[in-house]
């Protein structure tokens, strides 16, 4: 029995090394051109909002989202095409100008893909089949390594790759500036005059046993459906999501990376951002959350200062 088992882990060693090197089989991709709602050369545009005062985004460095979701019946939450162009929409008004997403149905969802191209966002596309081999959150690291390859692939000496890893229903957002394109402006204040490579968000988790049993509605943004949240942020290296310079990073570091947070190069330092000032990650969690009311504070600061900033 041990001379059996012995080739089998080896085998799993192996091919665990090469799949998170290699990342999928392109069988499994599409082409990272396939979605693109415009020129990918064209210069960002961003959102037409009233605030004049805001400036627009630099052309030093881009920010690129990597997400992993999954869109099926059987999830509880009941996420839809809707709440992904929902988030792709605000991220863009935050000041992303580049995504990477990474659908992990294992049967290929077009409806989606369709959707997106149709959409009128100014922004570029990569959009990949992700399908489980193993599990979700295995997928999720094997996700961010190839989303750390790609954007050391669109680094340059002229402009500087950022990348922001979150999913879906994770909103970043920050009480003291509450005004488009405010990640460029948390990466300015974080790398004047300092060597901060990454910034991480605290989670503030959105959600309490009121809402069990009661999944988001198809067609109502979900920061607007939870406004509960818990009182207390997730500690400072727990439940954090990265904001990372990406050619700082720690290559081997991609194949077992920790989602929550990246490890970078010595003589780079690590940003913790204050959740009731600087910058926080907004994660509704919604029905899936087993907590009592008494627990919870009424929170409706992310859509009123966004919607007011859209009028």
């Amino acid at each position: 029995m041990k001379l059996l088992v012995i080739p089998f882990i080896f085998f799993l060693v192996i091919y665990e090394f090469t799949h998170l090197s290699a990342s999928f089989p392109k069988k499994w991709m599409m082409s990272t051109r396939a979605i693109r709602s415009t020129n990918s050369s064209k210069k960002y545009i961003a959102p037409n909002h009233s605030d004049a005062a805001v400036p627009a985004p630099n052309d030093d460095f881009m920010i690129m989202a990597c997400a992993m979701f999954r869109i099926w019946d059987g999830d509880s939450f009941r996420m839809t095409n809707y709440h992904l162009k929902d988030w792709i929409e605000y991220m863009a008004w935050a000041g992303v100008n580049h995504f990477r997403l990474y659908n992990n149905e294992y049967t290929q969802n077009k409806s989606i893909q369709d959707e997106l191209s149709r959409s009128s966002f100014s922004l570029s596309f990569d959009f990949l089949h992700w399908p489980s081999p193993y599990n979700y959150a295995s997928s999720q690291r094997n996700a961010i390594a190839d989303c750390m390859t790609h954007a050391l692939l669109l680094q340059n000496p002229k402009k500087n790759v950022w990348v922001i890893s979150c999913d879906i229903d994770e909103y970043p957002f920050s009480p003291s500036d509450p005004n488009p394109n405010f990640l460029r402006r948390i990466i300015d204040d974080a790398t004047r005059g300092g060597n901060h490579a990454q910034i991480l968000f605290r989670s503030l988790f959105f959600g309490d046993n009121r809402d069990a049993g009661m999944p988001i509605q198809p067609n109502t943004s979900v920061y607007k459906r939870f406004l509960h949240r818990h009182s207390e942020a997730e500690g400072e290296h727990h439940r954090t999501k990265p904001l990372f310079l990406a050619h700082k990073a720690y290559a081997p570091a991609f194949q077992w990376n920790i989602v929550h947070e990246m490890t970078m190069l010595d003589g780079v330092s690590t940003l913790v951002l204050e959740p009731w000032s600087q910058g926080r990650l907004n994660h509704y969690w919604g029905n899936r959350i087993d907590r009592s009311p008494n627990e919870s504070v009424y929170d409706d600061s992310l859509p009123l200062h966004y919607e007011k900033s859209k009028k």
